[in-house]
């Protein structure tokens, strides 16, 4: 079995745009199967990255 593995670091603004140009360069690179990990810096639910827990 072929297998591609992808590190990603997103800078903290522009994540979007950098997530794209990078997603589109693994998938011109890939081979078989492909694993993508990293800190995308991006967040599910805005209000819960913002809040603090005392």
């Amino acid at each position: 079995m072929q297998l591609t593995i992808a590190s990603i670091y997103a800078p903290n603004n522009s994540q979007t745009s950098f997530i794209k140009r990078a997603l589109n360069k693994i998938s011109s690179l890939h081979v078989g199967h492909t694993i993508i990990c990293g800190d995308l810096n991006c967040t599910l639910d805005p209000e819960l990255d913002i809040k603090r827990i005392e």
